[in-house]
């Protein structure tokens, strides 16, 4: 491997942030346990959970990573190492990529895992019951440089009732308790309070 190959996979492997995964698994190891002690254990059900929360921590960093890197939060002035998107080993697009591949990585491991708890009819009971309940909205808080690809994306699906986007909102403290689930994928933005 020539060095230039050499520096370009050593920017993927930092930009996955490994020292973070051993965190990222401490609860998935910590609730085999007790289903060992419960006698629930199982081998391939423990295997997929941590390679799902392996890969959404994955996910994470990588989306981190460029996110910073395409608004410019990481700059010279930046504290710690020089991420993969800001140094310029990895371009923007190329981070872009990577991150739809991980997330391919992540609904497999996702849905194997619902489907090997869970059985075949809870399975397909699961997307029956998620594609036929017209209350399920998706809300879009924030702005960003994918605001427009989003919207795009949103429109040529047809997808304008079930996912909304706000753009961003300084009151999202107060709009907080009207969500049933809430996900907030920054580790350094806040609510805009």
């Amino acid at each position: 491997m020539d060095s230039i190959a050499k520096e370009y996979f050593k920017a993927w492997i930092s930009a996955m942030r490994l020292r973070t995964l051993p965190l990222s698994i401490s609860g998935i190891i910590l609730g085999a346990c007790f289903a060992h002690y419960n006698g629930f254990f199982k081998w391939n059900i423990f295997l997929l959970c941590l390679c799902t929360a392996i890969s959404l921590q994955i996910l994470s960093n990588l989306a981190n990573d460029y996110g910073d890197g395409v608004k410019g939060t990481d700059n010279e002035n930046r504290i710690g190492p020089e991420r993969s998107v800001q140094s310029g080993i990895i371009t923007p697009r190329e981070m872009f990529n990577g991150i739809k591949v991980n997330i391919v990585i992540v609904i497999f491991f996702a849905f194997t895992l619902i489907f090997k708890a869970f059985g075949l009819n809870n399975f397909l009971y699961s997307f029956i019951f998620f594609f036929n309940y017209p209350k399920v909205v998706f809300f879009i808080v924030g702005d960003g440089p994918l605001k427009e690809e989003i919207s795009n994306y949103i429109e040529s699906k047809n997808l304008g009732k079930s996912v909304i986007m706000t753009g961003f909102r300084k009151d999202v403290v107060r709009i907080l308790p009207a969500f049933d689930c809430f996900l907030m994928t920054s580790k350094t933005e806040g609510l805009g309070t």
